[in-house]
């Protein structure tokens, strides 16, 4: 008896060992494993421009004309053309892309704006030279060649319109929005064929307006006329303004609606300042 207590004390230090084993297993089964990276399924950003922001609420203007209005978390960041900075440094009708959470899209906690800064951190323009439902080839400014992998969930339009990879021709000029700058995975690309600018923009001189309309020339003399509406933001020199405030000859840049470059969405007027604050 006294040679068998061991064995028997043996038989249960190993039934323990293989129940902690088990359970250790069980635990690890419920951690969610983070060493491999992984890509989120949807993107939670949106662009636009700020119509107005207090210490709790963003208002902002999307590129259909409509206003939305937004709660701020209380560690909200915000960012202007890349640096941080302050809710007062903010000005209405600047262009602004906000994020938001991931289990509450009305709650915002990063808020990016531009001022001098042409675009977005990110996004990059250039020309199409070869794209697949999963790589797309380009050139950029300099010329240079690079390729980006291109998410399954990403927005592709061409001249403003949803459009599909296939339908983008080489050469095209495009402007691609990446993740972020370090996860180079794109998630947007506009593509332009026929419009001559991203996002219906152009630049002009102020003709005059009607209460519906507004009457410009563009860089080649030519009168265009454009559509106005109740949510069209107008600003002038970088503030909030009236459509009246507007003077003939001055230098204005009109974004459309998107997919309908007729209609104005925002109109940027400028008379004491060189040059605009947003920058296409």
């Amino acid at each position: 008896m006294s040679q068998g207590a061991p064995v028997k004390e043996s038989c249960l230090l190993q039934k323990d060992n293989v129940m902690i084993r088990v359970f250790s297993l069980a635990v690890l089964a419920l951690v969610p494993f983070v060493g491999w990276p992984t890509l989120a399924a949807e993107d939670f950003t949106q662009d636009g421009k700020l119509g107005s922001i207090s210490d709790t609420q963003l208002m902002m203007v999307g590129k259909d004309g409509k206003e939305t209005t937004f709660t701020l978390a209380q560690s909200v960041k915000v960012m202007c053309d890349g640096r941080t900075c302050k809710f007062d440094d903010l000005k209405p009708g600047m262009k602004i892309r906000i994020t938001t959470r991931t289990d509450d899209k009305q709650v915002v906690i990063r808020i990016e704006a531009l001022e001098s800064q042409g675009a977005f951190d990110g996004t990059h323009d250039g020309r199409l030279v070869s794209i697949t439902e999963n790589k797309v080839v380009m050139t950029g400014k300099n010329g240079k060649e690079h390729s980006h992998p291109l998410a399954s969930y990403a927005k592709l339009t061409c001249d403003g319109q949803p459009c599909k990879w296939d339908e983008m021709k080489p050469g095209t000029k495009i402007r691609v929005t990446t993740k972020t700058e370090k996860t180079q995975w794109v998630v947007r690309i506009e593509a332009i064929d026929k419009q001559e600018m991203f996002n219906g923009t152009q630049d002009g001189k102020f003709v005059s307006n009607t209460e519906s309309k507004v009457l410009l020339t563009d860089k080649d003399g030519k009168e265009r006329t454009l559509n106005l509406s109740a949510n069209t933001v107008v600003t002038c020199d970088g503030r909030i303004c009236k459509i009246d405030d507007l003077k003939a000859g001055m230098r204005i840049r009109i974004t459309a609606l998107t997919g309908d470059i007729k209609s104005a969405i925002h109109i940027e007027a400028l008379d004491k300042q060189e040059a605009f604050a947003v920058l296409n």
